[in-house]
């Protein structure tokens, strides 16, 4: 499809013809020369032409006018989009020039191109063919990756995002969901962030970050109080929940550990540390009952065993009970004798208080001021009593000790020659119990009891 124009200039052009060989080939053969000009074309010389029947020869290298083409192909501005361009350039040949390219465009500029590989083919206006390609080419996509650092402690701002940014066309503008602009994130609370980036050439991506806290460092504990008043029963059994676990101790009593025991009554305090550094702390009080203790209203007995206790029991924790030296469970007792008597008093912790109450012995005399005055100590007792009388007169004294019953126990006389004297009597191997002691002088009775315990 190679069109070659030939002008020969200076020739008899009348009967003349001419031969065109072509490497070697003969391509026309008696052509008979015809006197034309035409543009366009090329202009070759053949030189001393005369006469008739006269062959002249030459070798003529004829060379056509060649369609050349050239592409310049733009890339898309972002990853995976349509905003690639290619144009073809075109010289030599016969405008005008038609397009096609592989895409569909019919025009020198092909637009909306994808990354890829296009051909063209461009045709002058003698039918004449050339052909090239282009290729689109892209950036790489933006690619991110971000590494958070979680909150330390519950409800606090230490949490961090560091991101890393590659593809695209650097340099990068950031824009995060809490309105900072910078690449890396610090003193985070716990939350979800979001961030756009967008490169040079305004392409886009995003990523997101998660910044998590722990639990919150909590302690529940369990108490538990002193059962008795002064006793060092108390404990703490103290347990921690969130946090990170790695706990260490602090009590306001120089303690470490996590629980105590053995404790006074009191308060105490506790701060508690994870292995993060984040603390809490609670203060308990182990409670303390007050002291256990009794007081008695005494009756004395005047003789006819109506001695009483009227016992009055404050502190520990109720209920009482009671255990009385004569066998009694009440609190208050009655129809005593003179004498001592024990009571020991549990609370309902098994703290115990002991207290001695002691029941009087009245004697009453049915003599006058001339009877003999006694007196006896100890009573009661559990061995020797010993018996002080007081006389009118000197003179003959008798002893006679007998049980309630009227027997008589002991039996002993002295010859007072002052107006004083004493009396042992051992009681040790009597049962215990109540004995009527009469002293008698001159004729004048005196009685008092003594208490076997």
């Amino acid at each position: 499809n190679t069109w070659y124009h030939l002008e020969f200039k200076n020739i008899d052009f009348v009967a003349k013809t001419y031969d065109i060989w072509l490497d070697g080939t003969l391509v026309r053969a008696g052509h008979a020369f015809r006197s034309q000009s035409s543009t366009n074309i090329s202009t070759m010389f053949l030189y001393n032409f005369s006469g008739s029947g006269t062959a002249y020869y030459d070798d003529i290298n004829v060379g056509g006018v060649s369609l050349n083409l050239s592409t310049m192909p733009t890339d898309v501005l972002c990853a995976g989009d349509s905003t690639g361009t290619a144009t073809v350039n075109s010289s030599g040949g016969t405008p005008p020039y038609t397009y096609a390219w592989s895409s569909g465009a019919t025009n020198q500029l092909a637009t909306g191109l994808m990354p890829g590989g296009y051909a063209v083919t461009v045709t002058d206006s003698l039918g004449c063919v050339g052909s090239d390609s282009a290729t689109v080419g892209s950036p790489p996509a933006i690619l991110s990756s971000s590494a958070s650092i979680d909150a330390r402690c519950n409800g606090d701002s230490t949490g961090s995002i560091d991101l890393t940014v590659s593809g695209g066309v650097a340099p990068y503008t950031f824009s995060w969901s809490n309105g900072s602009t910078m690449e890396d994130q610090m003193n985070l609370p716990v939350g979800t962030y979001a961030v756009s980036i967008i490169d040079s050439n305004g392409c886009t991506s995003s990523d997101t970050a998660l910044i998590a806290e722990p639990t919150a460092l909590t302690l529940t504990a369990v108490v538990t109080s002193l059962a008795c008043f002064g006793d060092s029963s108390g404990s703490i059994d103290v347990t921690p929940t969130g946090g990170t676990p790695g706990y260490n101790y602090t009590w306001n009593n120089a303690a470490t550990t996590q629980d105590l025991t053995n404790l006074v009554g009191g308060t105490y305090t506790i701060f508690v540390a994870d292995s993060n550094g984040c603390s809490t702390g609670d203060i308990y009080t182990i409670l303390e009952p007050t002291q256990l203790i009794s007081s008695g209203v005494t009756t004395p007995d005047n003789g006819t065993n109506n001695g009483a206790i009227d016992l009055t029991t404050i502190g520990g924790t109720m209920p009482y009970t009671f255990s009385w030296s004569n066998g009694a469970t009440t609190e208050d007792i009655s129809g005593l004798v003179g004498g001592n008597y024990t009571v020991t008093i549990t609370d309902s912790n098994g703290c115990i208080w002991t207290n001695m109450f002691t029941v009087s012995l009245i004697i009453g005399l049915d003599q006058g001021l001339s009877a003999p005055r006694l007196e006896v100590v100890p009573n009661p007792t559990s061995g020797t009593v010993r018996v002080t009388v007081a006389l009118p007169a000197t003179g003959k004294v008798q002893f006679s000790l007998n049980d309630l019953r009227g027997r008589q126990i002991f039996a002993a006389e002295q010859q007072a020659n002052d107006l004083q004297i004493e009396q042992e009597i051992d009681l040790s191997n009597l049962p215990a119990g109540v004995y009527l002691l009469q002293v008698e002088s001159e004729g004048q009775r005196s009685w008092t009891r003594i208490v076997r315990q």
